[in-house]
């Protein structure tokens, strides 16, 4: 049955009971309604007693924003919560008693500069615009997007600043000012560069981002790699250079022939000296070489010869055993000639320092002061007997060819003893020497030599044949020769494999930063022990003077060696464009290319700023030091600030510091009895129309004013003049009964003098806005024969009206009525009736079927004579009615029903409220009341609250409420329920017309059973101002006891 469970029979019939009462209940409201009552009597205290307007009664009517029926309630109207708009868009509404008014949103301000309006001057609120973005010294903001209330804008520092301090984010305020920045850009400055040991700063004293350091090692160090410049990079550090100098070192000085060196240090500034070697004397020069702070030696000129004594003195009677050597300490041996024999004195001499033999003290005597047998005992011969006589020859030793000497002997007898001669024979053989001897005689002598290859280091060089026939010991040593290590060469490199034996050989290669300049680039290890001369000289690399740039200066300390550094500094107004700005001198002795050119600074057009226009042509100039002017633009105004920007060495234009706002002619001035038509737009150009009010004319031309570029609307010169008609025109056979004014809108009735009857025409002139009246159209004419006229219409009850009708003999008139409705709550409503009534009465009284809350015009004429008239008449909305409502059957966690938006039938439905009431106690309601409070407002003995209201024009067609949802709507609280209680819901819905208000009611009993499903009992549906008793809880109670205690059916 539409969804409501089917009830126990016991409860079924309780509930009818309970129908019936409030049926009577109902009959007994309604009766007591229709009693006509004395309305002024029964007006409230907020309300006042007014007559009707058609003159039928008397109405009570509530005071200027109060609402109510005015007898029984007026309470304060709470226009806020009438329409959620009615303060407009981005407002707050402020409900006062008896009025109401707005304020405008955070970021949102009045258009007519009032902080409290109320909008039916056409005061909005307008969104707060804080226009152009502040300027900041040397910061710069992107193009923001929005600029109204709470737009956020941050700034950054322009190229070549850094943010120093202070806050970089500009947001608009509601007060319409841009709030911050507060950042300060300070100019990029790296201060001094840092210092790198041993190493100069080339440096223009440039600290800005750009600036570019070089560095270059100091005198007495040399670069050993790593970058030779820093930079001054944007966070305002230098660049590390990782330069790295380390002091020089002219390592080994140069080895002179002949000569040792000896030195402490090879660091620059250190000394070496020169001094010849043992067998070598100064032959001339300087004997020193300082070393240098390029890494060499200066030359030193010692010039050291080898000491060379020439060929031995002669001794007489004597012959040289001489290995031809005539160096230092080289020895040379005598021997006393065949015939002569040594009678004393040193039989050698040797080379000495001064270049000279040692003094011979051998002495060698003639033969003939011996006896035969004495010298050939002193010559080794040994004594033998021999038969004959023999010739002795000398002994030739290997690879030494002698005279050969012939030696005579006496003659003697055969009886004579004969000596046979001694004979050493070859010399012992020593490592590494070679021997040279030229007899093996005693008294002989053998001379040892070192072999090529080998040096003396040591012992006696000769041994001497004995006339034992033995040679004595010679202890000379031979070595094998060793150059030791090979001379240094200043800045050159050795390429050797380590040998220094006889024949070995060294080449020599010149370092980086030096150049071979000499001939033989290699020395060999000599027979003497030395290394041979060599002629390479490795003379430092140096360029030539560093070649100009255009429109560039050059920075360049005068070093020209490898790695020296020239940098180049564009002229004041060009700028560098490319990656490399230096050139560095290579080993070839030849400066490096730059890589790109110094080029004319040129800003280009200026930048389009917002709201600003450059006074700017293809002539202008657009290098650095270039000046460009500006303008507001139009409908902008200067403001502040300067209006000029430079082209600046960046390549940049500074920003200017113009301030542009843009022209607010602000509201426009109102002129008396005309009506302002404008769009809310104040900005230059903006027009604003005035139109006179009805009733009023004007002759001016013009009717506008437009904003000028001063900032304040054009004058107009526009008057607005009541229409006055003038003296009503007169009527032919007619008298002006009544006239209330000759202005617009104003009436004068006529009626036909005495002895003339009324054949038709309406009987009213009305002024109107052409300043001329609409004449009446009343035709009076002379009395003939009584005819029917209307007069004194009169409506009553609202939907009766009655007339006065003269009528002639007939007994019946007939009239036709022609009636249209309209209603301006419901667009495309119409209601139109036609119809014929007829009469026999003097004051015809007729009710019409009528639709509440209906504007009506109803037309009357007097068939048999074509009289008319004309009267107007709005019906009282009626009660809303019953919305159509569903109950779930299934059960859900929270009760619920679902209800359908109602149509404007009886009138426009303004609000829908749900109503709950305990059950634990008797209640009586009034449907009409408006004294019920909210959940938490709600009086504990009568336990009753508003849970939610929901104005008609924001709810969908359809609507389900939970019940208990725990929810707000506005400031109703939709409180749980208990579940020991039972409920009466209520669904009261709300019709407003013309300050009428009525109301129509669904009660709706909730109870709980065993299982706590909820069961749904549509109880009673009333209208306006019907007092219900709940004694129908009783039996609800009872249905509910029944479900308890007993089973139900």
């Amino acid at each position: 049955m539409n969804g409501v469970p089917e009830l126990p029979r016991s409860a079924g019939a309780a509930t009818a009971v309970l129908l019936l009462l409030a049926s009577l209940q109902v009959q007994k409201v309604q009766m007591l309604i229709t009693t006509p009552p004395d309305i002024c009597a029964t007006c409230h205290e907020n309300a006042t007693c007014s007559e009707k307007e058609d003159g039928s009664g008397k109405i009570c009517i509530c005071m200027y924003g109060l609402i109510g029926n005015g007898r029984t309630y007026c309470q304060d109207k709470d226009e806020c919560k009438i329409s959620s708009l009615i303060c407009g868009e981005h407002t707050v509404c402020h409900n006062t008693y008896g009025s109401f008014y707005c304020t405008c949103l955070d970021g949102y301000r009045p258009s007519s500069n009032t902080e409290l309006f109320i909008p039916n001057d056409g005061t909005h609120c307008e969104a707060v615009d804080c226009g152009m973005l502040p300027i900041v010294k040397d910061a710069v903001a992107p193009v923001a997007s929005t600029t109204t209330y709470k737009s956020a804008v941050r700034y950054t520092c322009q190229k070549g600043t850094v943010w120093k301090s202070g806050n970089n984010t500009a947001i608009c305020m509601a007060t319409g000012m841009w709030g911050g920045p507060t950042l300060v850009c300070k100019e990029i400055d790296c201060g001094r560069p840092p210092a790198v040991a041993h190493a100069t700063i080339v440096w223009t004293n440039g600290s800005r981002l750009g600036s570019v350091a070089h560095y270059q090692c100091n005198p007495g160090y040399h670069s050993v790699g790593g970058r030779n410049y820093s930079m001054c990079g944007l966070h305002g550090l230098w660049e590390e250079a990782s330069l790295s100098c380390n002091e020089m070192d002219c390592g080994p000085p140069a080895v002179h022939p002949g000569a040792t060196a000896w030195w402490n240090s090879t660091r620059p500034g250190s000394l070496a000296i020169y001094q010849c070697m043992r067998g070598h004397y100064e032959a001339g020069g300087k004997n020193f070489s300082t070393c240098l702070t390029n890494g060499s030696w200066d030359n030193a000129s010692l010039l050291c010869k080898e000491i060379d004594c020439g060929p031995p003195p002669s001794v007489l009677h004597a012959s040289v055993v001489w290995t031809n050597g005539s160096r230092l300490d080289s020895v040379a041996h005598y021997q006393c000639s065949f015939g002569y024999h040594s009678i004393g004195g040193r039989a050698y001499s040797k080379c000495g320092m001064r270049g000279i033999w040692d003094e011979v003290s051998l002495s060698c005597n003639g033969e003939s002061n011996i006896s035969l047998t004495e010298w050939k005992y002193q010559h080794g011969f040994p004594s033998c007997v021999v038969s004959d006589l023999t010739c002795l020859n000398l002994r030739r030793p290997p690879k030494y060819e002698p005279e050969i000497t012939s030696v005579k002997v006496p003659v003697f007898t055969q009886t004579s003893t004969c000596f046979v001669e001694t004979n050493c024979g070859p010399p012992a053989v020593h490592p590494g020497t070679t021997t040279w001897w030229n007899n093996t005689r005693p008294g002989s002598v053998a001379i040892y030599q070192c072999i090529r290859g080998h040096s003396v280091v040591g012992g006696k060089n000769f041994s001497t044949c004995l006339t034992n026939g033995s040679w004595d010991n010679a202890s000379l040593l031979c070595k094998e020769m060793d150059c030791g290590p090979p001379p240094v060469v200043s800045h050159a490199s050795a390429i050797w494999d380590g040998s220094t034996r006889l024949g070995s050989v060294v080449f020599y290669e010149c370092k980086e930063g030096f150049r071979h300049v000499g001939e033989r680039n290699f020395t060999v290890c000599t027979v003497d022990g030395d290394w041979e001369n060599i002629s390479l000289v490795c003379e430092e690399i140096y360029c030539k003077v560093p070649h100009l740039i255009q429109n560039a200066n050059l920075l360049w300390d005068g070093s020209r060696h490898p790695g020296s550094l020239a940098s180049y500094q564009c002229k004041e107004g060009f700028y560098f464009k490319g990656s490399k700005n230096f050139s560095i001198c290579n080993l070839r002795g030849i400066w490096d290319s730059i890589s790109g050119e110094c080029k004319e600074i040129d800003c280009g057009p200026p930048p389009s700023l917002p709201n600003i226009t450059p006074l700017w042509n293809d002539t202008l100039d657009l290098r650095y030091g270039a000046v460009v002017y500006y303008r507001c633009t139009e409908g902008f105004y200067h403001a502040g600030g300067d209006n000029f920007s430079m082209c600046a060495a960046n390549g940049l234009w500074q920003m200017t510091s113009l301030l542009c706002k843009e022209i607010n002619c602000g509201k426009p001035a109102s002129i008396p009895h005309a009506t302002v038509l404008w769009n809310q737009a104040s900005q230059l150009g903006s027009k604003v129309y005035y139109k006179c009010q009805d009733g009023f004319f004007t002759h001016s031309k013009n009717n506008y004013s437009m904003c000028a570029a001063d900032g304040k609307w054009g004058q107009l010169n526009f008057t607005c003049i009541e229409i006055d008609c003038g003296i009503a025109p007169s009527l032919a056979n007619a008298a002006m009964t009544a006239s209330n004014g000759t202005v617009l809108g104003s009436v004068a009735h006529y009626q036909c003098n005495e002895g003339f009857i009324n054949m038709g025409g309406t009987n009213v002139s009305i002024c109107t806005g052409q300043g001329k009246w609409l004449l009446a159209t009343l035709i009076c004419d002379g009395i003939k024969e009584a005819s029917p006229v209307i007069s004194d219409l009169v409506i009553f009850d609202e939907k009766c009206i009655k007339w006065n009708a003269q009528r002639d003999r007939r007994a019946n008139e007939t009239y036709k009525l022609h009636l249209k409705g309209l209603r301006v709550y419901q667009e495309g409503f119409l209601e139109e009736i036609v119809t014929n009534f007829t009469s026999s009465e003097d004051s015809p009284e007729l009710c019409l079927n009528l639709h509440p809350g209906t504007n009506y015009s109803l037309h009357i004429t007097a068939l048999s004579t074509g009289i008319s008239t004309q009267a107007f008449l709005s019906t009282e909305i009626g009660d809303p009615g019953v919305p159509e409502i569903v109950f779930p059957i299934a059960e859900d966690p929270l009760p619920s029903f679902t209800f359908r938006k109602m149509a404007d039938i009886n009138g426009p439905i303004s609000l829908y409220q749900v109503i709950v009431a305990s059950q634990d106690r008797s209640l009586d309601f009034d449907c009409g009341s408006h004294n019920i409070p909210n959940f938490y407002s709600q009086d504990e003995n009568e336990q009753i609250y508003l849970a939610a209201e929901f104005h008609a024009e924001d709810l969908s067609e359809e609507v389900v409420f939970l019940i208990g949802d725990r929810r707000f709507f506005g400031e109703y609280y939709n409180a749980p329920l208990d579940k020991s209680r039972a409920y009466v819901i209520i669904l009261r819905v709300i019709s407003e017309w013309k300050q009428v208000q009525k109301q129509s009611c669904v009660f709706w009993v909730q109870t709980k059973g065993p299982s706590y499903t909820t069961q749904h009992i549509t109880i009673l549906a009333v209208g306006s101002g019907v007092l219900v008793a709940f004694f129908v809880f009783l039996g609800n109670s009872f249905v509910w006891y029944c479900g308890k205690k007993y089973p139900c059916g």
